[in-house]
């Protein structure tokens, strides 16, 4: 008899290994569960609630105050934030020059990405430590305090993404701030510790936390919205923060339903993902998928939107996709790997799907008007049953078409298909063969 778990609390509960397939799981707090290894074909996990459990969030939420904590100390000790000629001409000189660098850094990174960002850096340090205006004393400090500000902003951005990670946009905000007070009292205190009275010591460390502050704030927040610019970082939190959360690793998900699931820092590594459903779940950038099809952003941007209207995945592996009423008009899917996918009630009206790998996959009541059918690879298992196709095109140039004029009467098309699934002379890839309107 199936197991039904839906909406209950099953947060930490585990899972591993065990045969559920089937089960209902609809609608059920699941943070923190382990389904490794488990056998899970057909199970339905709409609505459910993955992720974090509350109790082991507050462990990521303390190694975030100790990151700010940390940078603010790092802050102090490194000298970014402290110029000890600030009352000189010199001091100020370096001081906006510092600024002035960090501008260029942060306008490479919010521009292409941190990877570019920490590649400005070295040019920038290797154009100071050429710099004829100052000593080379002066100009190794600058450089120094340069890279040290650097750091202490991809402490900030990764302490502020932990917040985020556990505790969503409301709490992670709340918590990402308390950090970053802690993070700015532990400068103060570093200041106290060093001797350090003078007023303007104060305001120079002011200004550069706050700027700091600004920048990694606004960093952290994007990368936690999965903005590519940031990948990098928001990698980094979800590898550690998805060892506490819900793992689905090398789970059989075939044909499960994942649909409007919210899917925050989850593990899927090696998982089967063969016809899973995620239309409208939510979060899943923030998942472990490392040798799944999802990997790929756009791929994983089609399964939950299931809009791929006028955009390109030719060469591309879906092998298995779930892509059933999946919009995919004037799509580009040259050789693309479909085998096992499901494209039931799919529109894929003007697309073009020459050479596309077609084994076993379900095509039933799918609209493929004006596609192109070249060189496909289909067998026995290809369901074409219900297609709505009134003509197709069976070369690129969409200059083949049958029938050569008018429309496909009821069952011609299907019929057509049959030849080539029964491997007799294939419609598809000849100019002589020519479905007439009766």
């Amino acid at each position: 008899m199936l197991q039904d778990f839906s909406l209950q609390n099953l947060q930490g509960r585990n899972f591993k290994g065990q045969d559920l397939s089937g089960c209902n799981f609809a609608g059920a707090d699941i943070r923190g569960a382990n389904f490794t290894g488990a056998v899970l074909k057909g199970a339905n996990f709409s609505n459910i609630l993955a992720g974090v459990q509350p109790s082991k969030g507050v462990l990521l939420r303390l190694l975030s105050c100790f990151l700010s904590v940390l940078a603010g100390a790092y802050s102090v000790f490194s000298g970014v934030a402290i110029n000890p000629n600030f009352t000189t001409l010199s001091g100020i000189y370096q001081g906006v020059i510092l600024l002035f660098l960090f501008g260029i850094f942060g306008g490479f990174t919010f521009y292409k990405n941190l990877e570019w960002g920490v590649l400005s850096l070295a040019v920038l340090s290797s154009l100071v430590g050429a710099m004829g205006t100052a000593t080379w004393n002066e100009n190794l400090g600058l450089i120094w305090a340069f890279s040290s500000m650097v750091v202490w902003v991809w402490l900030r951005i990764l302490a502020g993404v932990f917040a985020l990670a556990c505790g969503g946009e409301g709490g992670g905000a709340a918590a990402g701030f308390l950090a970053w007070l802690f993070g700015f009292f532990a400068m103060i205190y570093g200041l106290w510790i060093m001797g350090i009275s003078d007023f303007l010591f104060l305001i120079w460390g002011l200004i550069i936390y706050l700027v700091v502050g600004v920048f990694s704030g606004y960093g952290c927040r994007r990368a936690i919205r999965g903005d590519l610019r940031f990948n990098l970082v928001l990698k980094l939190g979800v590898i550690l923060a998805s060892t506490v959360g819900t793992c689905f690793r090398r789970a059989d998900l075939t044909d499960a339903n994942f649909s409007k699931a919210v899917l925050d820092n989850v593990d899927f590594r090696q998982a089967i993902l063969t016809r899973t459903y995620l239309r409208e779940s939510s979060f899943i950038f923030r998942a472990r998928l490392e040798g799944t099809i999802l990997e790929n952003d756009l791929i994983r941007d089609l399964l939950v939107t299931g809009n791929g209207r006028n955009k390109c995945y030719s060469g591309l592996s879906l092998k298995g996709a779930n892509l059933a009423g999946a919009n995919l008009e004037n799509a580009d899917l040259q050789e693309v790997n479909l085998n096992e996918a499901t494209l039931k009630k799919a529109c894929l009206n003007g697309s073009n799907l020459r050479g596309t790998q077609l084994l076993g996959v379900n095509l039933s009541e799918a609209k493929l008007t004006a596609a192109v059918l070249a060189d496909l690879n289909v067998n026995y298992l290809t369901n074409v049953d219900g297609v709505i196709c009134d003509y197709f095109y069976f070369q690129a140039d969409q200059l083949e078409r049958l029938p050569k004029s008018g429309e496909f009467l009821p069952g011609e098309f299907d019929c057509a298909f049959e030849e080539v699934c029964l491997g007799k002379k294939s419609l598809f890839n000849t100019k002589e063969v020519e479905v007439k309107n009766k």
